[in-house]
């Protein structure tokens, strides 16, 4: 055998060893890779925009001629966590009621708490006394609905939900390349109460359609409209 020929067999084989040795040096690196990636916990992944979840609990009750259904999507939270609401109005009578599309927006129901009024929330602490609503600054409405100002007949048998709703703490949910958070389904965030002590809490959906403060009678001194709802309260825990 020639020199040459030696020579070039020697070489195909220490390119064959190179070659090999990448090989497994690619394989490793990838399998490290795969290792090191962070799996991601099915509890933080929320579900997608119009995706159907079931709620944990729905509770409802009624007053001729209005039923109200309260969907909470979660019985335990966390400090500082929000709520995820689904609110139902329904006309089980058999006359029409007028009914204001803007008094079921989502950032409107957690307004109508502060006067207590139309459809709103009532929450109470671990030790029983009603919680305040608090102030939360800039925020984005989403998919409110159309022309909120005029009020529109709900006719028998029929109903009308609250829309999802994310909260938005920052002002930039107006954007298209930064649309903001996404709803959870067909929930509805409720950002304005601060669960900030573990505990047991409670919470209850209340109708009580009274007359706009401007167009109240002044012989009406009865506090609440003339059809009022409550739901049954609903117990939720916070914990650490």
């Amino acid at each position: 055998m020639s020199l040459a020929h030696k020579s070039e067999r020697t070489g195909n084989a220490i390119r064959r060893r190179v070659l090999i040795f990448a090989a497994l040096c690619l394989f490793a690196t990838g399998g490290r890779a795969r290792a090191e990636t962070p799996s991601i916990s099915k509890s933080t992944i929320t579900a997608a925009p119009g995706a159907d979840l079931k709620p944990a609990v729905e509770v409802s009750s009624e007053s001729w001629p209005v039923r109200l259904t309260m969907r909470l999507l979660e019985m335990k939270i966390h400090p500082y966590d929000h709520l995820w609401y689904q609110l139902t109005v329904t006309n089980f009578g058999d006359v029409p009621i007028l009914i204001d599309p803007f008094v079921l927006a989502p950032t409107e129901v957690r307004w109508n708490a502060e006067g207590k009024k139309f459809i709103f929330f009532e929450v109470a602490g671990p030790k029983g006394l009603l919680i305040r609503c608090s102030s939360l600054g800039t925020e984005t409405m989403i998919d409110d609905p159309p022309d909120p100002g005029t009020p529109a007949e709900l006719l028998p048998g029929e109903s009308r939900t609250t829309l999802p709703w994310a909260f938005n703490p920052y002002d930039y949910g107006h954007k298209p390349e930064l649309p903001g958070p996404s709803p959870r389904g067909q929930f509805s965030e409720l950002p304005n109460y601060l669960f900030s002590e573990p505990g047991e809490y409670r919470i209850r959906a209340v109708y009580d359609y009274v007359f706009p403060d401007n167009e109240k009678p002044e012989a009406q001194l009865r506090r609440e409209g003339g059809i009022r709802v409550e739901t049954p309260w609903v117990s939720f825990s916070v914990i650490r």
